[in-house]
C-alpha cells in the first residue's frame, strides 16, 4: 500500500526488471480507473483526505519509512520509475508534486503512512529538514504542547522581549543566551529533555499560553523572536509573508517575463488558487499591480518584497 520496510526498491536487470514492470503496470491500471478527485485535495491539503487521492497517491510512490526515501512507481512528467521523488531545499524540505498537489515530502509521507493529511504543523525530530525518516517526523502540536507551563519556563529563562533572547537563569555565570539555530533558520531550546521552538516558547512566557496555530516572524527574520516581531498565523497567512523567491529573475515579487505576448505578466498565490493579474509593459508597473493585490488578498500578512 505504499510502504515498504528493508531496501524497498531494487533496479536490476533480469526477472527483478520484469517483476518491477508488472508491479508498475498494475498500478497504473489502478490510476487509470480512479475518479479525478486531485483538485479537492488541492484545495484541502489538510485533516481527512479523500480514499481515492489516498490510493492515487499510495499507488504512484513507494516510501522506506527506513531511510525516508520516497520512489516513483510511475512514469509522468518528470517523474521516473525507480528515481527518488522530490527536490531538496535546506529550509522548506523536500518539495514534490504528486496528483497534481505541491507540498513537502514529510506531508505525503504522513499521508501515505495515516491516510490522512497531517492536522497541524510536522517537525523533524532532529532539526534535518531533508531526514524524512518516519521516526524522525512528528506532530508539533503533541510533541510540545502542555509539557512545559509558564511558571516553569520562568523558573528556568528569563526572556528578554527586546532582544528575543533567553538566557539561563542558573549555572550561567556570564549570562550567554540560550540555543541553537537549525538548518531551518529557526532557533531551538532544550527544556527539560525536549526540543522546543524558541518563538514558541516567547508566546508562552508573554502570554501564558501555547499559540494554537502557527506563529508568524513579521519581518521574515525566523532567528528574530522579539515578541513585538511575533504574531499568529494559520498556514496561509504564513505562507503570504515568504521572501521573493530566489529562482526570480525579474527583480519584483510575483512578476515574470511573458514571452509569447513579450509582455511582463503579474500573478499571485493565495489559499491555492493563483489570480493572473494582468500584463504590463514595463516590470515596474507589473509589480505596482502586484502590491496592490496582494494587499487586497492578503492584509497584514501580505508581504511584496
Amino acid at each position: 500500500m505504499g510502504v515498504s520496510s528493508g531496501n524497498c526498491l531494487t533496479i536490476g536487470k533480469g526477472s527483478a526488471v520484469w517483476r518491477l514492470e508488472r508491479i508498475v503496470d498494475a498500478r497504473v491500471k489502478e490510476i487509470e480507473a480512479m475518479p479525478p478527485v486531485w483538485h479537492q485535495e488541492r484545495m484541502k491539503n489538510k485533516g481527512p483526505a479523500d480514499p481515492v487521492f489516498v490510493a492515487q497517491v499510495r499507488a504512484s510512490l513507494i516510501y522506506n519509512p527506513s531511510t525516508g526515501v520516497l520512489t516513483w512507481l510511475i512514469n509522468s512528467g518528470k517523474a521516473r520509475i525507480g528515481n527518488r521523488a522530490g527536490s531538496p531545499h535546506p529550509i522548506r524540505g523536500r518539495q514534490i508534486r504528486v496528483a497534481s498537489v505541491q507540498t513537502t515530502a514529510a506531508r505525503i509521507i504522513w499521508l501515505i503512512v495515516h491516510g490522512e493529511w497531517p492536522s497541524v504543523p510536522l517537525e523533524h525530530a532532529n532539526g534535518d529538514e531533508l531526514d524524512d525518516r518516519l521516526a524522525n517526523l512528528r506532530l508539533l502540536s503533541t510533541s510540545v504542547r502542555g509539557q512545559i507551563t509558564q511558571d516553569r519556563l520562568k523558573q528556568l529563562y528569563t526572556y528578554n522581549p527586546f532582544t528575543g533572547e533567553f538566557v539561563r537563569n542558573q549555572g550561567n555565570r556570564h549570562r550567554l543566551k540560550c540555543g541553537t539555530t537549525r538548518p531551518s533558520g529557526y532557533i531551538y531550546m532544550w527544556v527539560d529533555g525536549h526540543a522546543y521552538q524558541a518563538h514558541r516558547l516567547a508566546w508562552l512566557y508573554v502570554y501564558g499560553v501555547w499559540p494554537p496555530h502557527l506563529i508568524d516572524h513579521i519581518n521574515g527574520v525566523r532567528a528574530d523572536n522579539r515578541i513585538e516581531n511575533l504574531r499568529e498565523a494559520d498556514w496561509f497567512q504564513n505562507a503570504a509573508n515568504a521572501r521573493k523567491p530566489k529562482s526570480n529573475t525579474s527583480g519584483y515579487k510575483g512578476v515574470q517575463w511573458h514571452k509569447v505576448c513579450s509582455k511582463w505578466t503579474a500573478r499571485i498565490k493565495h489559499n491555492n488558487k493563483t489570480y493572473h493579474i494582468g500584463l504590463y509593459d514595463t516590470r515596474e508597473e507589473a509589480y505596482e499591480a502586484y502590491c496592490k493585490r496582494a494587499r487586497e488578498l492578503k492584509g497584514d500578512y501580505a508581504r511584496v518584497d
